[in-house]
């Protein structure tokens, strides 16, 4: 009976709100700032509930507190929406000062692999460099402040979410998933023709590490 219905009613009606959706946008400007954009300049984020067609810097400050949503160019040469981080519109993301820059910071950003619920991303990083004589600014500490989990703690150059580990510790529990069973589910969920081996979590390490952490 339902699908009786649905046939009859709504099957035309949804097709086309879908086709809209991943269909060539209205507008060649940016509904935010008003301003025309150039041919691939046009963007949206995919995670968001509402979905404006943005410029890549209102895009880029729209996400100040959340850098690691996926976002979409619309390709004019390809005519669809592709895949594409915060990082490809000049997203840095600035440990110690509320997300701002710290005025201390020399240095460039540093290029890092984020680990996220929704697959792996390159993304920016910079870090505090305020003078601390206990050691609480070593980068590992600024990541964890910052929920973020340093794959390793010197020198971190891959970083895993919370969300992200606590998904694969639920899964484990429920599921019996493995950590590199639920790897391959990022890397497919991050590219699902071509597969990123370079990236390796260790659940055990993981699971000991912040045992050790929460016990203390």
């Amino acid at each position: 009976v339902r699908a009786d219905l649905f046939l009859r009613e709504y099957a035309a009606g949804a097709q086309t709100a879908l086709l809209e959706r991943y269909g060539r946008p209205n507008e060649d400007c940016c509904r935010t700032c008003r301003k025309a954009v150039d041919q691939g300049g046009l963007y949206r984020c995919r995670e968001c509930i509402k979905q404006p067609i943005e410029c890549a810097s209102c895009i880029r400050e729209a996400h100040t507190q959340n850098p690691f949503h996926i976002i979409e160019r619309w390709s004019f040469t390809d005519r669809c929406w592709l895949r594409h981080t915060l990082k490809d519109v000049g997203m840095v993301v600035y440990l110690g000062h509320d997300g701002r820059k710290c005025p201390a910071m020399i240095l460039d950003a540093r290029n890092t692999t984020i680990c996220t619920e929704e697959g792996f991303q390159e993304g920016r990083i910079g870090y505090c460099r305020c003078l601390r004589t206990d050691g609480s600014g070593q980068r590992a500490y600024q990541l964890l402040r910052a929920s973020l989990f340093p794959v390793s703690w010197k020198d971190p150059a891959t970083v895993c979410t919370q969300r992200m580990l606590d998904h694969a510790h639920l899964l484990s529990l429920e599921t019996q998933m493995s950590m590199q069973d639920f790897t391959r589910y990022l890397r497919r969920l991050t590219d699902g023709v071509r597969f990123d081996d370079s990236v390796v979590i260790s659940h055990g390490v993981y699971k000991m590490e912040t045992g050790f952490l929460s016990n203390r």
